[in-house]
């Protein structure tokens, strides 16, 4: 809190993130720390509240666990009456929580509005709200008809029921396309890890080994550095050699990754 103090003393305005861990600083301890934070505003800006990521090598750590289903409802349910109450009083909803809990959750994200301009992108709030709004904003964009072509689209375990989602409304615009995709399992880190940015090279070979994967692959858009090198340092053109299909790395446009595909297989 001193440091918290002392940087909004100084002008600097901040965007705070909580890691919440079960049993450690959920409930009451998260309304504390909510209400420490809020009495920074405006110099505390906004707060995102993220569940703690765990890979499967904790030997010797301490014991934290991954965050359920149900307690992640709660934690939505705990945040959405903050927000209620920041909004009478700041004119802000002040803390946001992650797009992992909505996934976790089974619910569905805020709209557009509610996420204020999204200044806790980066942690992970309201990336999902960006990526479907940019897809429906773009449909039109894509050709009423092809030659019969299917693309494959890789991702992680906890987008893969929004993409499979948006996949079906792409097959329902463009006849003749096929969409199919793949939650991959993270085995490297462990399988509590879902996102698409920490997928390696090797668990995308596993989950595409003995399947058909059409015409082409598109891989996350983030889960590649700007050297091209997954976290294993495979690269898109072994996954390609492997599979003897152009593969290639996707945008946050999904229907602009799509037609790109398209043009370079000369189907578009």
């Amino acid at each position: 809190r001193e440091q918290l103090d002392r940087l909004v003393r100084g002008g600097i305005q901040v965007h705070a993130q909580v890691v919440l861990c079960p049993g450690i600083n959920d409930g009451a301890n998260l309304d504390r720390t909510i209400e420490d934070l809020a009495e920074l505003y405006p110099g505390v800006a906004s707060v995102a509240v993220v569940p703690v990521g765990l890979t499967r090598h904790r030997e010797g750590l301490f014991p934290l666990r991954s965050v359920v289903p149900e307690e992640a409802w709660m934690t939505l349910e705990q945040i959405g009456t903050w927000q209620e109450k920041f909004l009478k009083k700041l004119g802000s909803r002040f803390v946001f929580a992650s797009d992992e809990f909505y996934l976790s959750a089974g619910e569905e994200v805020p709209e557009e509005e509610e996420y204020e301009g999204f200044p806790q992108l980066e942690n992970g709030v309201g990336m999902v709200r960006r990526f479907t709004d940019t897809f429906r904003a773009r449909m039109d964009d894509l050709p009423p008809r092809i030659s019969p072509t299917s693309l494959t689209l890789v991702t992680g375990t906890a987008f893969g029921s929004v993409l499979e989602g948006l996949a079906r409304e792409v097959e329902v615009r463009t006849r003749g396309l096929s969409l199919k995709v793949v939650p991959v399992e993270n085995e490297l880190l462990g399988r509590t890890v879902t996102v698409s940015g920490l997928l390696s090279g090797g668990d995308i070979l596993r989950a595409l080994e003995g399947t058909d994967p059409g015409n082409g692959v598109l891989l996350p858009p983030d889960c590649a550095n700007d050297d091209g090198l997954l976290l294993d340092d495979v690269r898109p053109e072994d996954v390609a050699a492997r599979s003897d299909v152009p593969v290639r790395v996707g945008s946050y446009d999904l229907v602009e990754a799509i037609l790109k595909m398209l043009r370079e297989l000369g189907r578009a």
